[in-house]
């Protein structure tokens, strides 16, 4: 992204069309919930805005006037894209833990560590599927999207 030859739209672009190949494709059912594509899209963009602007100050400096390397103006998660267990809060998605006891759990607030690595830049692609309520150390079935196959 610092030399410019790729964007935060075209990485996130990208990890979706795999999740998409991959959950379709495979059977592999690891992700339980997502944004709207056109949400995760648009918090893409608005990292590219940031982007753009990081890299006019490289380009600043390379003409002579003092200003910082682009990367020290980004967070230190910029444009990371993650996928959070379903026991962590999401604001805007059920966080189910996995249990359908929970399928209407829509939170309003995200939870204070995904706001801490929002904060730093981190982007949320979605949920990622788990064993219901945690319990399991072998499986990863969950009563709300059923097992998660090994990849």
């Amino acid at each position: 992204m610092l030399a410019g030859r790729a964007t935060c739209t075209d990485i996130v672009t990208a990890y979706l069309r795999r999740i998409d190949a991959f959950e379709a494709g495979t059977g592999l059912n690891a992700v339980s919930e997502r944004p709207a594509a056109a949400t995760i899209l648009a918090s893409a963009a608005d990292a590219d805005s940031v982007l753009a602007a990081a890299l006019a100050e490289k380009s600043k400096k390379k003409n002579g006037t003092a200003s910082s390397a682009p990367s020290a103006l980004l967070p230190p998660l910029f444009c990371v894209p993650l996928l959070v267990k379903d026991n962590i809060d999401v604001a805007g998605l059920p966080t189910t833990a996995g249990s359908v006891a929970l399928a209407g759990n829509v939170v309003a607030a995200d939870a204070a560590a995904l706001a801490r690595l929002k904060g730093s830049g981190a982007l949320v692609l979605g949920k990622a599927n788990m064993a219901e309520w945690a319990l399991s150390p072998s499986s990863t079935a969950s009563s709300t999207r059923g097992a998660t196959r090994n990849a």
